[in-house]
């Protein structure tokens, strides 16, 4: 149950979120971070079970030089839908929507500095349950919308990398994607649904007692797919393309007034062009992470905790 009307979301140093940024930055993911020898040949397993060879000599820093000495491999695995939202590395493609077997980040660094490849590493991500097509999966790298309306803050997307269908592997009976990672970044696993599903445009508004929020945010959840999207906000409204139509979702709007954060959680049937109406109410932090929680809990299949 959610806690009942709080007058302002705190952070932990006892301040006021003034923008959604600084809450996300508050109860962002935090990466697994192993220390290597660059020299020998290591491999490194994540949480969730992804998989990365690193062969020696295979970084250098920014001006190009070898790197001899101990450095730090920083891996983030993102397989939950909560996991989604709070990296905000949200499904989609220049507005078209993916099913995502699984995101990762990658980077090394040595006394706090960025390092870069000089050699392709083999990578290897478990499949996951709740994927509509498995076979058809290929690799995305991180990148910018460009489809975003004007006056939007720029928003993470997903740009196509590889048009080939990724590779399934074997080992110790799971089955795993191949890919090579020339560039440190974000890398996920995805494919789009069938072009032949007819497509809805999804719009909803938020109503809420204390007026207009400084700072919000709609979240999708399609409970059927692995797919969490960002809705193009324009005032209290907001709209997504090219999702599919007569499918089940969750609908989450929340944001911030004076330090208060507000929020609305809606399960759709089905999804539609009719306008979606939320109604808002106070929550604080913890509610936030619990609505989150929920894209989890409310999906049709096993998902990773």
């Amino acid at each position: 149950m959610l806690s009942e009307f709080s007058p302002k979301v705190r952070t932990t140093f006892g301040h006021p979120f003034e923008k959604l940024e600084d809450f996300f930055s508050n109860y962002g993911l935090s990466p697994q971070i192993v220390n290597i020898d660059p020299n020998r040949h290591s491999t490194i397993v994540g949480k969730y079970g992804t998989h990365i060879s690193i062969p020696p000599q295979s970084l250098v820093d920014l001006s190009n030089n070898p790197v001899t000495e101990k450095v730090q491999i920083h891996l983030l695995e993102v397989f939950t839908k909560r996991e989604i939202v709070l990296s905000q590395t949200f499904t989609t493609s220049e507005d078209k929507l993916l099913d995502m077997g699984g995101q990762v980040y990658i980077q090394a660094s040595k006394n706090h500095m960025p390092l870069k490849l000089i050699k392709p590493i083999p990578v290897d991500i478990p499949s996951v349950s709740g994927v509509r097509n498995p076979v058809g999966m290929k690799l995305y790298q991180g990148s910018t919308s460009i489809t975003r309306s004007f006056g939007e803050s720029p928003v993470f997307d997903w740009k196509s990398s590889e048009r080939k269908k990724l590779p399934i592997s074997k080992r110790n009976g799971k089955k795993y994607y191949r890919f090579y990672l020339l560039d440190f970044n974000w890398v996920g696993c995805g494919a789009q649904p069938s072009k032949r599903s007819p497509q809805s445009m999804v719009s909803a508004k938020y109503v809420n007692a204390a007026g207009k929020l400084d700072d919000s945010m709609a979240i999708l959840s399609l409970d059927n797919r692995r797919s969490v999207v960002k809705m193009h906000a324009s005032g209290q409204r907001f709209t997504s393309f090219n999702l599919p139509l007569n499918e089940p979702a969750h609908l989450l709007i929340f944001g911030l007034q004076q330090g208060q954060a507000y929020a609305g959680f809606s399960k759709i049937a089905n999804l539609s062009n009719n306008l979606i109406r939320v109604e808002l109410k106070p929550v604080d932090g913890s509610d936030l992470l619990i609505y989150f929680y929920e894209l989890d809990k409310n999906s049709q299949y096993e998902m990773k905790s």
